[in-house]
């Protein structure tokens, strides 16, 4: 968990490749977007579920952006690991440590995720951050 990967997502309108952060190992993904979009900056609850991305802490990231926290999605077709299969290159990089920290705040506090998806969430980051290392 924590990884990032270029996935093409088929259930967008029309189907692209994003930057998604694997946060549980079903997979569920959270996306990464270049800016936070006007409907969700409408909804104060929404933009508390929005991580900004340094990309001086990111180098796979080509400018800051942010982390969608309030999306959970999971990937059908063609699944992450047939993509990452095929292609090893999708594997992005790891956010750091600290936004792992920030994520499984977020996460917690969220109104938008269920409690069963939020616990199965924090644990495997806070896993994920454990393994990392100081």
């Amino acid at each position: 968990m924590g990884g990032v990967y270029r996935l093409l997502l088929t259930f967008t309108t029309p189907p692209k490749e994003k930057y998604c952060l694997c946060v549980d190992p079903r997979p569920l993904f959270f996306k990464i977007n270049s800016l936070v979009n006007s409907f969700i900056q409408k909804k104060p609850a929404l933009v508390a579920q929005q991580v900004l991305l340094r990309r001086e802490t990111h180098s796979f990231l080509a400018h800051d952006s942010w982390l969608d926290c309030s999306d959970l999605c999971s990937v059908p077709s063609p699944p992450p690991h047939n993509q990452l299969e095929q292609d090893p290159s999708r594997f992005m990089g790891r956010i750091a440590p600290e936004m792992i920290s920030t994520v499984i705040d977020v996460v917690s506090a969220s109104t938008t995720i269920p409690q069963l998806k939020k616990t199965s969430i924090t644990a495997a980051l806070e896993s994920a951050l454990s393994n990392h290392g100081p």
